[in-house]
């Protein structure tokens, strides 16, 4: 290996703009995305997600060539049925790995936003909310049930009679 190849970095290849569709998706993913190496556009991929191969389209010859070098560069990826040999790493492969690995990413930041939510809601069951209404803005002040009465007086004392308006019990 020549010195240049053996100091170059790794290129960096990702999918970007991926669109997904579930109800497309047979024995395959359904997917489109641009693919970027190093930030730079070179191409796309997509499947019809009925079982063939992805198709990837990069436009320039000269990156059509270091995509492949960057493949054959990869590691095996280690399998775990069958005959447990690793698997050769392929551009297809690749892709679907980057393919899986979004899927995968988005599908948590969904359930990270789902737990955030229900862990709220319940930190603040059986509180009740006042709706504050204080200079053109109506915001929203919670407090245990046992409060209603201080809290409302105490706004309505600071800031004029009628500050706050309607009260509901979250549950």
């Amino acid at each position: 290996m020549s010195a240049a190849l053996q100091t170059r970095k790794k290129m960096v290849v990702e999918l970007r703009k991926v669109k997904y569709s579930a109800s497309l998706s047979e024995e395959t993913a359904a997917f489109t995305a641009d693919l970027y190496f190093d930030g730079v556009k070179v191409g796309t991929t997509s499947n019809h997600g009925t079982g063939g191969s992805n198709n990837t389209r990069i436009e320039s010859a000269l990156h059509r060539s270091a995509f492949q070098e960057f493949i054959a560069n990869e590691p095996p990826e280690p399998c775990e049925w069958g005959d447990k040999k690793p698997l050769t790493m392929t551009e297809d492969f690749f892709i679907s790995n980057l393919v899986e690995a979004f899927l995968k990413a988005k599908d948590n930041a969904k359930n990270e936003k789902r737990f955030e939510k229900r862990a709220v809601t319940a930190r603040l069951t059986g509180r009740v909310v006042l709706v504050v209404h204080f200079k053109g803005m109506f915001v929203e002040a919670t407090c245990l049930p046992t409060e209603i009465e201080t809290m409302t007086a105490s706004i309505n004392k600071q800031y004029g009679k009628g500050t706050v308006g309607t009260v509901r019990v979250i549950k």
